[in-house]
């Protein structure tokens, strides 16, 4: 059964620890807004700059910055297999819901 991570103030958030599987991501963005999916248990101060894409290791994906008006979007990430941790950097402005197992 699948679990849902519901994310409204942006931030690095580490969804699951360990292997699991990433279905989807429903975001509401706002403008200027974007959202970052990493393969990556390190969230501490010495860990990636989830705000500067070079810095993160194995990337999941990199969504926005959105445009103006922008509208919910959702994301299939058609069961896509992760196996360190799921983690999730938002702007503060971006709500998120995370779908995975």
């Amino acid at each position: 059964m699948s679990k849902v991570s519901y994310i409204s103030a942006g931030s690095s958030t580490r969804v699951k620890d360990g292997t699991g599987t990433l279905y989807g991501v429903w975001v509401e963005p706002f403008v200027g807004s974007s959202l970052v999916l990493a393969d990556n248990p390190d969230l501490g101060a010495a860990g990636p700059d989830f705000n500067l894409a070079t810095s993160v290791t194995s990337t999941i994906g990199f969504l926005g910055p959105w445009p103006a008006n922008p509208g919910t979007e959702f994301f299939d990430a058609h069961a896509l297999r992760f196996a360190n941790a799921l983690t999730i950097a938002a702007t503060s402005s971006a709500r998120v819901s995370i779908f995975f197992e």
